[in-house]
């Protein structure tokens, strides 16, 4: 019943996305997964029990979006050192308004951090209990590049929350998808496109509303864990924002994953 309930959650979502058109014709290859089950589902070690309020605080790990206090007091410092070595002048006390001013912020941003972390992390809880949907994480071929810089890698991810053969079928869709679409130049540049720079893409918008509880997630940077959460929006979610998906680490007593799939390439 759970799966149902999520293509129903699916379908609605479809409704509120712009329309898009992928390439490499994802709806024949959704098609034609249909009854596959000739594969072992992939890894899908369990999760920690982030809908605990002590295992949620010491495993989930939010994106934060103030500058760290310690880059701040460090950038104050740096400008002390700058105004101690001048020889005077107006330069001189630009720079030290400007250490005051950094060194005070940054102490600040400890004291808020401190004091005010555990009530901002309850209220993350308590959104992440009505509308965050755990999942395990699995890297895929597919990168993202804008064109400067190193190509970025993506990450398809599951919800725990489906059956194996669910889980399996999204698999080997996206995988045999992202195959025609990595081989072609001109399908793999028209897929970036439409991936513009979003940080998640839900795998309806692909081939429709059957592949609820899979998106295909771009690599933040530490995504070593094999989880993922994702938060909703009451009204829906078209895109994700960047603090929107969090990495779910290993509780510190439970040791880590015996598989991990955050490491595991999809393979046919």
């Amino acid at each position: 019943m759970v799966h149902f309930s999520v293509v129903a959650d699916a379908v609605n979502m479809a409704a509120r996305q712009r329309q898009r058109e992928w390439p490499g014709d994802p709806h024949a290859v959704w098609g034609a997964t249909r009854g596959w089950c000739d594969m072992q589902s992939p890894p899908r070690p369990r999760l920690p029990d982030w809908r605990d309020a002590d295992v949620f605080a010491q495993c989930v790990s939010p994106r934060h979006v103030t500058p760290t206090p310690w880059c701040t007091v460090a950038a104050g410092l740096f400008f002390a050192v700058c105004v101690w070595l001048q020889d005077g002048g107006l330069l001189d006390i630009v720079f030290a308004v400007g250490a005051v001013g950094l060194v005070t912020a940054g102490f600040y941003f400890m004291w808020w951090e401190r004091y005010r972390h555990a009530h901002w992390m309850r209220r993350l809880h308590a959104r992440a209990l009505e509308y965050g949907v755990g999942g395990h994480a699995y890297r895929t071929e597919f990168t993202w590049h804008d064109g400067e810089g190193a190509p970025t890698a993506t990450f398809l991810v599951v919800d725990e929350r489906l059956p194996d053969h669910a889980a399996l079928r999204l698999h080997r869709a996206l995988t045999t998808w992202l195959d025609r679409v990595t081989a072609d130049p001109q399908l793999n540049s028209r897929a970036r496109q439409l991936f513009n720079r979003r940080w998640a893409v839900a795998l309806v918008e692909i081939f429709g509303p059957e592949a609820a509880g899979g998106w295909l997630v771009l690599d933040q940077g530490d995504d070593d864990s094999p989880w993922r959460l994702l938060l909703d929006r009451p009204t829906g979610v078209e895109e994700y924002l960047h603090d929107e998906i969090m990495v779910i680490g290993a509780h510190p007593s439970g040791g880590k994953p015996s598989r991990g799939a955050a490491n595991t390439t999809l393979e046919q």
